[in-house]
């Protein structure tokens, strides 16, 4: 999947419990709204969408 950088677009992988997930955007209250990556590789959409904590 190709990120627009004029798009503000998020282009960032984490990990969380061993599992890979694509930043889809950052909430307020410190957490992150993800994909898994292996999903948006294979553009499986429509995406199932996951809430975890911002570990930084």
């Amino acid at each position: 999947m190709a990120f627009d950088i004029l798009k503000c677009e998020t282009d960032k992988v984490v990990t969380y419990r061993d599992i890979e997930y694509r930043v889809i955007n950052n909430t307020d209250s410190g957490l992150l709204i993800v994909a898994k990556e292996e999903e948006v590789k294979k553009e499986a959409y429509p995406l199932q969408i996951f809430t975890i904590p911002d570990e930084q």
